[in-house]
């Protein structure tokens, strides 16, 4: 088996510390891959979208703050553009991802709708919070 890593080159900004994990010594804050996430979301990678859900399922946050890390680090990043390439981003891409588990597609399609949702609307991550966690 491979481990896949992808190496970025970031930017000044950063939110939070480097924290340690039992795989690698050095792991980005939670907030800082979310925030990179949203600049790259422009590449429209399964992978990203798929990183981008799995952390709003795990951590509860207000996306205004998050936006606003992501705009230190890129000026494009915008929520209405976010939500639109949210609304817009073909759920059948998600499944063809290597998961530990196969994803339910209407799940993933749901959880889609909420993030687009909370996005346009500014609102704080429901994700974490709904009926949907833990369903991906």
């Amino acid at each position: 088996m491979t481990l896949k890593i992808d190496f970025i080159n970031d930017v000044a900004f950063r939110y939070g510390d480097l924290q340690e994990a039992h795989f690698y010594p050095r792991v980005d804050h939670w907030r800082n891959i979310l925030s990179n996430k949203l600049c790259a979301l422009s590449r429209r990678e399964p992978k990203d979208m798929a990183d981008i859900l799995l952390i709003a399922q795990s951590f509860p946050f207000l996306w205004q703050e998050i936006f606003s890390e992501a705009r230190q680090k890129d000026l494009w990043v915008e929520p209405l553009e976010i939500a639109r390439t949210i609304e817009e981003f073909p759920v059948d891409l998600l499944a063809a991802l290597k998961w530990e588990q196969p994803v339910d597609p209407d799940a993933c399609t749901a959880a889609l709708k909420t993030l687009h949702s909370d996005i346009f609307h500014g609102s704080s991550n429901t994700l974490h919070i709904g009926v949907i966690q833990g369903t991906l």
